[in-house]
Parts: structure tokens; C-alpha cells; sequence
């Protein structure tokens, strides 16, 4: 059994979403990626995410695609769910 990376390694690779060409597409249309979108919408600090690593060993993806948690937007307490567009398109 291989050796799991590091976890701040892991959190990094799901953080950058999936690969470059895909970042560049998204941005060249004017696009804002999953973790954006959710910092315009909720109140500033509030977003815990909570399902980061689901899927997180599958060498070909960075994690699920989906980007999950809980936050405020205007003092109300939500969940929240977006897809990244760079990870198996979205899907």
C-alpha cells in the first residue's frame, strides 16, 4: 500500500482544483472557479468546508469536484454547494 501524502499536500492539490489548461479556459470566459464564487456569496470568514478530501486518493482527480460546507450570508446560517468546473468537468 503507497504512503498517503502529506495532508497539507493533499489540501493544496484539491485546493488548485484540477489541471492548468482547464484553470486558463474557465478564466479565459470569465469564469469564477467553485471557491470564489462561495467568498462572493457568504460572509467573510465564515465558510467552514467540510468534504475536501472525499475522494482524495484517486491519483487522477483532486478530490471530488464538489466543494461542500456551511457559512453565513447576511447572519444566516446555510449549507452550501458548488461544483469545480475543472474537475471531471463540473460533474
Amino acid at each position: 500500500m503507497d504512503a498517503c501524502p502529506p495532508i497539507t499536500k493533499l489540501l493544496e492539490r484539491i485546493e488548485h482544483g484540477g489541471p492548468d489548461a482547464y484553470h486558463r479556459k474557465n478564466s479565459a470566459s470569465g469564469k469564477l472557479f467553485a471557491r470564489d464564487r462561495i467568498n462572493l456569496l457568504v460572509d467573510p470568514g465564515t465558510f467552514v468546508e467540510d468534504g475536501s478530501l472525499a475522494r482524495c486518493l484517486t491519483e487522477s482527480l483532486p478530490a471530488d469536484g464538489v466543494v461542500t460546507g456551511t457559512a453565513r450570508v447576511a447572519g444566516r446560517v446555510v449549507a452550501i454547494m458548488a461544483n469545480d468546473s475543472t474537475v471531471k468537468a463540473g460533474s
